[in-house]
C-alpha cells in the first residue's frame, strides 16, 4: 500500500475511535480512565506486533530523548483531546480544530526537514485553515 492509502484508512479509523470516545464519554468515562485503557493495550498490542514483524529494537541517547519528548507531547495532547471531545457540542469541531496541527507540520516540515510542499499542496494547506476559522466561528 501506498501512504494515501494507510491515509485513508487511518483517516476512517480514526473517525471512528473519535466517535467511540465521545459516545464512552456520554457513558460517563472519564478521559484518564479512556486513554489509560488505551494506552495499556497498546502496551501490550505493539510489543507483540514487533515480535511476530521481526523489527528490531535499537536505541541510543538520542533516539531516547526523541521517544521521550514523543511520549510526553503524545500523552499530554491526547488527554486535551479527550476532553475536547468529550466537552464539545458536536465532537467533529474539536476534531478539525486539532486537525490543524497537520497544517503546521506541513509547513514547519518545509523548513526543518526540507520536504516537499508545491503551491496546489500550499493552496489546500490555506484552504484547510480557511475551513478551521469557519468551524470555530
Amino acid at each position: 500500500m501506498n501512504w494515501v492509502t494507510y491515509s485513508l484508512i487511518a483517516m476512517l479509523l480514526f473517525a471512528g475511535m473519535h466517535l467511540t470516545f465521545k459516545k464512552l464519554g456520554l457513558l460517563g468515562v472519564s478521559s484518564a480512565m479512556i486513554l489509560f485503557f488505551v494506552f495499556l493495550s497498546g502496551a501490550i498490542v505493539y510489543p507483540t506486533y514487533m515480535y511476530f514483524s521481526g523489527e528490531k529494537i535499537s536505541f541510543n541517547n538520542e533516539i531516547i530523548f526523541w521517544l521521550f519528548i514523543a511520549a510526553l507531547l503524545s500523552i499530554t495532547a491526547n488527554l486535551i483531546s479527550l476532553k475536547a471531545f468529550l466537552a464539545a457540542p458536536n465532537p467533529g469541531y474539536p476534531g478539525a480544530i486539532s486537525s490543524f496541527g497537520i497544517i503546521i507540520v506541513t509547513v514547519v516540515s518545509y523548513f526543518i526537514f526540507s520536504s516537499e510542499l508545491n503551491i496546489i499542496r500550499l493552496i489546500g494547506v490555506i484552504l484547510g485553515f480557511v475551513g478551521i476559522i469557519l468551524i470555530y466561528l
